[in-house]
C-alpha cells in the first residue's frame, strides 16, 4: 500500500504542477485564453488536488503521507508565487500564480483535518472563480492592447470602462481583500491552521501566511499594470473595450467573486457536505465574511499590508530576484532525464531485440506464464478464490476464442492465420466490453485492426509460398541481432521477401 499510495502521489503532483513537476504549466499558457481560463483554473490542474483530498482522509495515518503533501504544497506554494512575482508577461505571471495556489490547496489538504479541509474546498472554488475571471481579463487586454507585458501596458481607465473593474475585483478576491471570496476563503486556512497548534499545521501557517505576502504582492502587480503603474498613458498607446462576448464571461465570474463572498451562505452547505464527504466530519464552524476581531483578521490584515509593500518596493525586489537566481531548474532536470533515459533504453534494446522469433516467444511465455505461477505458488494458495466465469457470455466469447486460435495454428495459409490471429483479439476487446471496459475496448479494437490490416499490406507483397508444418523446426543455425545498420538498410529494402533459416529469419530484398 505504501509504495502504490507514492506512485498515486507523485501522479497527483504532477497533474497538479507540483514542485518538482510544476514546469510544464507555465508553457501550456500558449493556449488560447478561454482554454488556459478553463483548463489551468477550474479543470484540469484540480484533477490532482482532488486525488490528494480525496486520499488524505482515509490515509492521513499513513506515516509519510502528510509530511511529503504538507512539505511539497509548502515548497510549490513559495515557488511559484516568488516567480509570478518577478514576471512581466500577464498571461505567464497568472499561470505562476496558479501554480501557488494550487500548492495552498494540497497544503491544506494534506493537514487533513476537518477544518483545514473546509478552507480547501472554499479556495478551490473561489480559485476558479477569480482565476478564470483574470486569464478572460487579460485575454481581453491583450486582444485590445496588443500586448500582454506589465511594462507596456499604460493606463486602460477609462479605455476600457468594463475589464478594468472586472480585472481588479478578480486580482482583490485573488490577494485576500475583503469582501471578496478569496478573503474568506484565505481567512478560514488562516484560522484553521492558527486554532491546530500541532507543529505540523504552526510550519504551514508560516508557509501560508508568507506566500499569501508574495500572492498580494503580484495581486498588486496586476492591478498596477491595468492602471498604467499609475502614470498618463501616451496618445501613441492604443487600447480598445472588448466585445460583448468576450467581456460578459469575465464580468459573470467577477460578479460572482463578489456574491459569494458577501454572502457565503449560499455555498456554505455545498462547502460543508463536501467537507463531510472528504473528511468524514462536519466541520464546526461555517463560511462567513466576519469572525469578528481577533489573530486571524490581524494575520489577514498584515499580510495585505506586506504585499503592498512589495509593490511600493518593486524595484529592489526586483534587483533581488535577479540576483538570486537558481543555478538548476526542474525543466532542465526533467530534459537531462530523458536524455539519459533514451540512452540507457537504447543500450537495452541493443542487447535484447536479438531478432531471434523464439527468444520472443519464449520472454513472452515466461512473463505471462511463468512469473505468475511462481507467485501463486510463492503464496497463500488454500486462500485463493477462483471461479470459472462472472457471466455465462464469457464462456461463449473464451469459446470462440479458442476456435479462432485453433485455426490459427491449423491453417497453412498467411492470410488466413493472421484473420484468426485478429479475431482473437477482437474477442478480447468483447471480454473487455462485457467486464465494463469500454475504454480498452475500443484501444483493443483499434489496435487489433491496424495490426490485421498492416500484415495484410506486408503479406500481399511476399511470395505466394504456403507454410510447413515443419516451419518452426529447430536448426543449429545461431540467432542474429538486427545491427542498427541493418536497421537503416531496412527501410530501403522494399518489397522484400523473408527467407527461413531455422532460429533465424533474415531480410533479403527480391
Amino acid at each position: 500500500m505504501t509504495i502504490a499510495l507514492g506512485l498515486i502521489l507523485v501522479g497527483a503532483f504532477t497533474k497538479s504542477a507540483q514542485f518538482p513537476f510544476h514546469y510544464w504549466l507555465a508553457p501550456a499558457m500558449a493556449a488560447p485564453t478561454p482554454v488556459s481560463a478553463y483548463l489551468h483554473s477550474a479543470t484540469m490542474v484540480k484533477a490532482g488536488v482532488f486525488v490528494i483530498a480525496r486520499f488524505s482522509g482515509p490515509f492521513a495515518t499513513v506515516g509519510f503521507w502528510k509530511p511529503t503533501v504538507v512539505t511539497v504544497g509548502a515548497i510549490t506554494m513559495i515557488l511559484g508565487a516568488w516567480r509570478a512575482l518577478s514576471q512581466r508577461d500577464l498571461k505567464v505571471l497568472l499561470a505562476h500564480g496558479t501554480v501557488s495556489q494550487l500548492g495552498f490547496m494540497v497544503v491544506l489538504f494534506g493537514i487533513g483535518g476537518t477544518e483545514t479541509t473546509q478552507a480547501g474546498v472554499a479556495l478551490l472554488i473561489g480559485h476558479c472563480l477569480f482565476k478564470a475571471a483574470l486569464f478572460m481579463s487579460v485575454g481581453v487586454i491583450d486582444k485590445g492592447t496588443g500586448t500582454r507585458n506589465v511594462d507596456e501596458l499604460q493606463r486602460l481607465w477609462p479605455r476600457m470602462r468594463v475589464t478594468v473593474p472586472v480585472t481588479v475585483v478578480a486580482a482583490a478576491s485573488m490577494a485576500g481583500v475583503p469582501p471578496f471570496v478569496g478573503f474568506i476563503a484565505k481567512e478560514s486556512a488562516i484560522g484553521a491552521l492558527f486554532d491546530d497548534r500541532t507543529i505540523l499545521s504552526v510550519s504551514a501557517l508560516t508557509v501560508v501566511v508568507v506566500g499569501s505576502v508574495l500572492t498580494a504582492g503580484y495581486s498588486a502587480r496586476i492591478i498596477g499594470a491595468v492602471f498604467g503603474q499609475f502614470y498618463e498613458s501616451s496618445d501613441q498607446f492604443k487600447a480598445v473595450e472588448g466585445s460583448t462576448a468576450l467581456i460578459v464571461p469575465g464580468v459573470v465570474l467577477s460578479g460572482m467573486t463578489l456574491g459569494l463572498g458577501l454572502l457565503p451562505v449560499l455555498i456554505a452547505p455545498a462547502v460543508t457536505n463536501i467537507t463531510a464527504e472528504l473528511a468524514g466530519h462536519e466541520p464546526h464552524s461555517h463560511l462567513e465574511l466576519w469572525h469578528g476581531i481577533g489573530p486571524t483578521l490581524g494575520l489577514s490584515m498584515l499580510i495585505l499590508a506586506a504585499g503592498a509593500g512589495l509593490w511600493f518596493t518593486r524595484v529592489p525586489v526586483a534587483a533581488i530576484q535577479q540576483r538570486s537566481r537558481f543555478p538548476f531548474s526542474a525543466a532542465r532536470i526533467f530534459d537531462l532525464g530523458i536524455s539519459a533515459l533514451l540512452r540507457g533504453s537504447d543500450r537495452v534494446i541493443g542487447r535484447i531485440q536479438t531478432g531471434s522469433l523464439p527468444f520472443y516467444l519464449i520472454v513472452v511465455f515466461a512473463t505471462a506464464l511463468i512469473l505468475p505461477t511462481l507467485g501463486l505458488l510463492a503464496g497463500d494458495l488454500p486462500s485463493l478464490s477462483l471461479r470459472s466465469m462472472d457471466d455465462p457470455s464469457q464462456i461463449v466469447v473464451v469459446s470462440l476464442i479458442f476456435v479462432a486460435l485453433a485455426g490459427a495454428i491449423a491453417t497453412r495459409h498467411r492470410l488466413g492465420a493472421v484473420l484468426c490471429i485478429g479475431a482473437t483479439g477482437y474477442g478480447v476487446a468483447v471480454m473487455f466490453m462485457i467486464n465494463g471496459a469500454p475504454d480498452l475496448a475500443l484501444t483493443q479494437l483499434l489496435v487489433e485492426t491496424l495490426a490485421v490490416v498492416v500484415f495484410v499490406l506486408v503479406l500481399r507483397h511476399l511470395p505466394r509460398v504456403r507454410l510447413q508444418p515443419d516451419c518452426f523446426s529447430i536448426l543449429p543455425a545461431p540467432c542474429s541481432r538486427l545491427r542498427s545498420a541493418s536497421e537503416q538498410q531496412f527501410l530501403h529494402l522494399w518489397p522484400m521477401r523473408v527467407a527461413r533459416t531455422g532460429w533465424r529469419l533474415s531480410l533479403m530484398p527480391m
